[in-house]
This record gives C-alpha cells, structure tokens and sequence, in this order.
C-alpha cells in the first residue's frame, strides 16, 4: 500500500498537483516508517541499515510538495512527517545498546523476552507476507503476534519507567518539539532530500523549515541543488584544513580566503532564512547532510564579523 501511495503521489506531482500529492505522499510515509519500526527491532544492525534505505517512503515527495509551496498546514503535516522519520534506525540502535535496564530491574527479563519474542514473530511475518498460505490464517497469526506484543509493552511501561521512555521517544513529532523551545526562540530544520518537480528531473535539494520565535506560520525556504551546498561546504572546510596546515603563516590572506568561501556559503544556507529568524533571542539549529558539518557560529556576518557576533544565538541540535 505504501508502494502504490507513493507512486500515486509521485503521478501528481509530475502532473503539477504538489497540493493533491501531499496526502498519499504523508500516508505512504507513515506504513513505511511503522513497518520499518516493527521490522527492524528483530534484524541484525547491518540489515536494518540496507532494509531502511530501501523500504517504502514519501517523505521526499511531501518535502517536494512544500518546496514547490504549501498552506501553512500543508507545511506542519511535512515539517512534522519529517520529524518523526529521523533517525529511525539510529535510535533502534542506540536503544539496543541501552537496554540493559531489561535484566536489570527485577522481575522484568520474563516480559522483555515475552515482547521480543512477539516483536520477532510479527517482524517475520510482515516481511514475509502470506505468500501461498491461507490468508485468513495468516491474519490470525499477525494478529495474536500483535496482541501478545503490545501486551507486553503495556506490561513493561506500566512498571519500567526506562521502557516508557523508549516508547515515547519513538512518537516525537512536531508538537512536541515545538512545546519544549524556550520562549523567545526560532527553530530552523534543514533536510536533504530528493526533490520531485514537473519541470525537471529529480535531484538532491536541500530545503529548510523555520518556526519563528512568535510560533508564526511555518515558512518553508528551498535552498536549491544539494551538489552546490554540498561543494561550498567542502570549499569552506579547504580553508580551514588549508589555514591549519600553514601554521599561522599568512594569517591575514588566509583569513580573507576562507571569509570568501564562507560567505557564499552563508549566502546559500544562512541569508536565506534569517528574515525569519530576526525577532529571536536564539535559534535552534537541527542540519541534515554536509550541514552537519558546518560550524555555523564562524561563518561571517553580513556586515562584518561573525556570526557567532550576532544577536540571534545559534546552538545546533544533531539529532
């Protein structure tokens, strides 16, 4: 269903219809994440990486949809589909690997492997569909897998709070992000992503998502082709890498060398969306792509100095 959702979004967008196109695209996100959420927790790390590169998504047809512009609702179901699909599989990882509380408190190892056990059935028999089976034994099958699982999380959240954490963590959206920014501040979230046009052949673009500091109307700024920030990023770490190398030795070109490369990259990712930001005491930052690499606060003002200078702090979330 996922699959044909996208397919079907991906028809309207080429067709002109970005607004039509949001809601399968929003849908097909949505099966394709909570299927990639059921299944990964029972595979190996390294086949949970390739199963999420390959499994069924519409987050890039719903960033395309914003880009080519949306109403202010249109962009918080994007913004908040965006939210929700990261780091997925990284956060399936690091839970893995903190989840030591299960054996640790009392009482709770015979649930842990009750729901493991149950996460493992369920994850089999959705990769695995019903294939030459009974259809209706099948979704007997899913459904006591389902029933025993959830079960099981019920039980454990009920008496660990380490787990209830787990699963809310796994339901941050938008919302919850947005409720938990300090008054006075501006959110800013930078997303790479493959953007699906009518008028040209898909390519990596980036595009940013800006809450301003009154909780406004969501603006979204594209930022064009992914090739152009990503070679200014790397011009802009030469510099550095070239400044270091030179031990000090000709400080001053090498400072207007790099401020040369830095500045068009502000220009690229910074001037773009600072109108909006212009009333915050400070903005949250979350990059994506050759982004995070980037130290924002020593990219050069417009006028002079640094940003780090500015009136508008900007700490950076990685996550």
């Amino acid at each position: 269903m996922a699959e044909t959702l996208a397919s079907l979004a991906t028809v309207r967008m080429r067709t002109g219809g970005h607004t039509r196109a949001l809601g399968a695209a929003l849908r097909a996100e949505e099966i394709g994440r909570r299927h990639l959420r059921l299944t990964i927790g029972a595979l190996p790390e390294r086949q949970a990486l390739r199963y999420a590169a390959v499994r069924a998504r519409g987050l890039d047809l719903a960033l395309s949809a914003a880009a080519a512009g949306l109403d202010p609702a249109g962009l918080r179901s994007a913004w908040d589909a965006l939210v929700r699909s990261r780091a997925v599989v990284l956060d399936e990882m690091a839970g893995r690997h903190g989840a030591a509380w299960r054996s640790a408190e009392v009482g709770l190892a015979t649930v842990a492997r009750r729901l493991a056990s149950a996460r493992t059935r369920l994850a089999n028999l959705v990769v695995r569909g019903p294939g030459s089976a009974d259809p209706a034994l099948y979704r007997q099958l899913a459904d006591e897998a389902r029933r025993e699982k959830e079960l099981a999380e019920r039980t454990l959240a009920e008496k660990s709070a380490p787990f209830r954490e787990d699963l809310s963590r796994a339901e941050i959206a938008l919302q919850q992000v947005e409720g938990s920014l300090p008054a006075g501040s501006a959110l800013v979230a930078y997303a790479r992503y493959l953007r699906l046009a009518r008028e040209a052949a898909p390519a990596e673009h980036y595009i940013a998502f800006v809450l301003p500091a009154d909780r406004g109307a969501i603006v979204a700024v594209p930022l064009g082709p992914a090739a152009d920030v990503d070679e200014a990023v790397r011009r802009w770490r030469g510099e550095i890498l070239a400044a270091r190398g030179g031990m000090g030795r000709g400080s001053r070109a090498a400072e207007l060398r790099y401020r040369r490369a830095a500045e068009r990259l502000r220009q690229m990712v910074w001037d773009p969306v600072s109108p909006h930001v212009a009333s915050a005491r400070s903005a949250f930052l979350v990059p994506d792509g050759a982004l995070v690499l980037l130290s924002w606060a020593t990219l050069p003002g417009a006028e002079g100095g640094y940003l780090v200078e500015d009136r508008v702090g900007l700490p950076t979330c990685r996550r």
